[in-house]
């Protein structure tokens, strides 16, 4: 097998020593390593190599000593040694180095080629050069012309390392690209010592320069110079990628650029920035006339090397920094909530949006844990969809959870979530979420409405295959009847079972008005025979326990509308406070009339100008919620326990009265009872607009002072409008304790007080006690959305005092006004169920 050719590389660089064993190992040679002379000598005495490459400067021995050490053992004398150095040999310096017996010199950096053929052609010489005989060793010749160039030098060196230490400095703490550019430029033409240093940053398609400067030149000149075109040296510097120096230059292009002086000399490196050329970065006419050394070119290198690590971090910077100033701005202005969250679940960031939609409590805050606003009902199926991110996986869809404002009350959120990863791990949770609390209510109704639909279609077909039988069984039963006497012991018995078949076939009615398949059977109806026609039948349906009391009015007109119908509104108001008063109580139906003028459709949006007969229906139940308010005419909507309520009992009556052209009005309040107000356009009897704003510019005014205690500000207002309208001095109020302290600070006389009864803190009735001590002349009208006969049981004891009926119109006010403070009141007896 044949011999590897052995090649011992001494170098004391790890990369250059790496460089050269990887070169040689791909040319078929066996390569051995040391890292200084000294070890050197112990592998070439063990080891015998054909040929040694050896750095000059080392620690601890030079090259030079190496060399002669090697030529004085007879057993290593014949060795070939080559030099490689980065140190710039000159001719004299060479000739001590063939003094020492060094014949080939090689200067870092060498093309790969070039030291292969030198070692091949040292390799196949068969001669090896001796050191010569001298008392004065050559090396150390060398050394003492190499201490004097440096102590020539030294001042020098010092100036340019302070330089490129500035320079660096500010290559690090930088922040504009322009001024960093402009500073290189200037350092560079300092330390070099030229009149001119340039630096031109390419385009993106690198067609030209989109930004060229040129140190040594006035502001003026500066500004008015063109930038030079991608051609010529410029364009052979960027091409090959390495030092450039044009000693003699000719580019038109660039002397045309720099028209204003004469161009001698240039030296150039091109600029990088990850590995690509991004510009140029040259000098132009060296001082006193000298040629650009290779030292020039190594440190215009190394400003470069500087400068473009520099931009390119300042480039990645700028692009950072617009990019997070992108992103924040959509973050902030999104209208979409955007939240980011910690593997641990602690809330990191908040959009403005998350405040906006959630009135942001305190436990949802930067800082906090997440769960403290998901609905406990919520919180595990939102645990575990976070697990799923945090996990690196991707969620199926968006999730939906309840999250807690400050009021108190949960929103829904809908929210899509991702996770951030970092080395592939999740470091972050990014969420969106959207409030569908809105959306969610009107897909419920969608819901419901397509399920009443459904039901109501069951309904009807069952009702109309209901109406076949009782048909049979009605008619039947009328036969049977014609056959019997009525003093026979059965016809009793059979009269009750056509009465009860009657009532189904008025349910099989209801069913088809609910299910919109039956034609109402429209007749002017007389409410108060309607309403003393289910008496009867109203007591056997709320129980002993509860007390109906019934008042009617001699004179209210009929009503356009179906009497079964007007049948069934009743019964289920009826039954709907029936189980409002589960322990008993009371139970008030009442008829009166009211016009409905521009005033009075001010307090109710539905209300069009007319005369109205007003059914009020009044229980001394648990009452409601205002949630449950907003809810209460939603078809299947019910507070009762599962298997009690249908959900159908009032969303029957709202379809009823609105299909009879009325509106309906709700009062209620928890543990004080509710009212409906049910208003159907009288047939009789009807009074236009025109007439009634007659009526209301007959009344004489007043002067008298009306003090006012009412919490609604809009009804307020509207009460203090009219009576200052009508002459009367007012003095408005939001509460009892507000109003007392109203009259204690009026000095004059307060004739009249008009309170609700039904306020936050102190009632209506605690308020005209109190205000009766200090000021009992004065006369008092209670108000209430509840019907006036309720108001008694709200603390108002004597059932014959002035009532202002909420809703009201303005000729009712101002009449019931003129009348009390006239002393005219007129008194309405109660009138009880027969």
């Amino acid at each position: 097998m044949k011999r590897l050719t052995k090649i011992l590389v001494t170098e004391d660089k790890k990369t250059d020593r790496e460089f050269l064993v990887t070169l040689l190992q791909a040319g078929g040679y066996h390569v051995l390593q040391a890292e200084s002379g000294s070890q050197s000598l112990n592998i070439m005495r063990r080891e015998h190599p054909d040929l040694v490459i050896t750095d000059l400067l080392m620690p601890s021995m030079d090259g030079f000593e190496f060399v002669r050490l090697v030529r004085a053992d007879p057993s290593l004398a014949q060795t070939k040694i080559v030099v490689y150095t980065a140190i710039h040999i000159e001719s004299a310096e060479r000739k001590l180095a063939k003094a020492c017996g060094i014949r080939d010199i090689l200067i870092k950096p060498t093309e790969s080629d070039v030291i292969l053929k030198v070692v091949s052609d040292l390799l196949n010489s068969s001669s090896v050069l001796k050191p010569s005989d001298n008392e004065n060793p050559p090396h150390r010749n060398y050394l003492d012309h190499l201490n004097t160039k440096a102590g020539n030098q030294s001042k020098v060196f010092v100036l340019r390392a302070t330089a490129l230490l500035e320079l660096g400095q500010r290559a690090v703490e930088a922040q504009d690209s322009r001024v960093l550019i402009e500073e290189f430029c200037r350092g560079a033409q300092e330390v070099i010592g030229t009149q001119y240093a340039s630096v031109g940053i390419l385009q993106a398609d690198e067609s030209g320069f989109k930004y060229f400067f040129t140190s040594g030149v006035e502001l003026s000149t500066q500004q008015s110079m063109r930038h030079p075109k991608v051609s010529g040296e410029l364009a052979k510097m960027m091409a090959n990628r390495t030092v450039f120096v044009d000693e003699d230059l000719k580019d038109d292009d660039l002397k045309a650029v720099f028209g204003f002086c004469k161009l001698t000399n240039m030296i150039g490196v091109p600029l990088f920035a990850s590995a690509k050329v991004c510009g140029v970065f040259f000098l132009n006419n060296k001082i006193d006339g000298a040629k650009f050394s290779e030292e020039d070119g190594a440190l215009l290198g190394t400003l470069a090397a500087q400068l473009g690590m520099a931009y390119k971090n300042i480039s990645l910077y700028t692009e950072l920094r617009e990019s997070e100033e992108h992103y924040r701005k959509l973050f902030e202005t999104a209208s979409d909530m955007v939240f980011i969250v910690s593997p641990e679940g602690i809330i990191k960031d908040l959009n403005p949006a998350v405040e906006r939609a959630l009135e942001t409590p305190n436990s949802i805050r930067v800082g906090y844990h997440f769960a403290g606003v998901i609905h406990p009902d919520d919180l595990a199926a939102t645990s575990k969809a976070v697990a799923i991110v945090l996990g690196g996986d991707t969620l199926a869809g968006p999730i939906r959870a309840r999250i807690l404002c400050k009021s108190g009350k949960y929103r829904l959120v809908e929210s899509n979530m991702s996770g951030r990863m970092e080395n592939g791990k999740v470091i972050e949770l990014i969420g969106i979420g959207r409030d569908v609390t809105e959306q969610e209510y009107m897909e419920s109704q969608l819901r419901q409405s397509q399920k009443m639909e459904a039901v109501g279609q069951l309904a009807g077909g069952i009702a109309h295959d209901f109406n076949n039988i009782l048909s049979v069984i009605l008619g039947y039963g009328e036969r049977v009847l014609r056959k019997m006497r009525r003093e026979e012991p059965l016809y009793e018995s059979v009269e009750k079972m056509m009465q009860a078949a009657q009532r189904a076939a008025t349910l099989t009615q209801q069913l088809l008005a609910f299910s919109r398949r039956d034609i109402p059977v429209t007749k002017m109806v007389d409410l108060n025979a309607l309403i003393t026609g289910v008496g009867e039948m109203l007591r056997r349906l709320i129980g002993e326990d509860i007390d109906l009391r019934t008042s009617l009015s001699s004179t209210i007109g009929s009503i356009k509308a179906d009497p079964g119908q007007m049948e069934q509104v009743i019964l289920n108001l009826a039954i709907n406070a029936r189980d409002a008063m589960p322990r008993g109580g009371q139970l008030s139906i009442k008829l009166t009339n009211v016009d409905v003028d521009a005033t009075y459709s001010y307090c109710n949006a539905e209300a069009r100008l007319g005369r109205y007969v007003v059914l009020a229906v009044t229980d001394t139940g648990s009452g409601m919620t205002e949630e449950t308010k907003k809810r209460l005419f939603e078809p299947f909507f019910t507070t009762k326990e599962p298997g009690k309520g249908t959900g159908l009992g009032l969303s029957t009556v709202y379809a009823i009265v609105k299909q009879a052209g009325g509106f309906i009005s709700v009062y209620s309040e928890l543990d004080k009872g509710t009212t409906f107000l049910i208003h159907f356009p009288e047939t009789l009897l009807q009074s236009s607009s025109v007439a009634k704003k007659a009526d209301v510019a007959r009344h004489s005014p007043g002067c008298e002072t009306v003090l006012i205690a009412e919490d609604n500000q809009g009804l307020r207002q509207l009460l203090k409008e009219i009576l200052m309208e009508f002459g009367y001095k007012v003095i408005d109020t939001d509460c009892g304790v507000a109003a007392l302290a109203g009259a204690e600070k009026y000095s004059g006389t307060i004739d009249l007080l008009i309170t609700d009864v039904v306020m936050p803190g102190m009632s209506g009735q605690e308020l005209s006690k109190k205000i009766a001590v200090t000021r009992p002349k004065i006369k008092v009208i209670f108000s209430s959305g509840y019907t006036d006969d309720a108001v008694v049981r709200h603390g108002v004891q004597n059932a014959v005092v002035p009532f202002l009926q909420k809703p009201f119109t303005a000729d009712a006010l101002v009449s019931l006004v003129r009348s009390v403070l006239d002393g005219k009141f007129p008194l309405e007896p109660f009138q009880e169920a027969a």
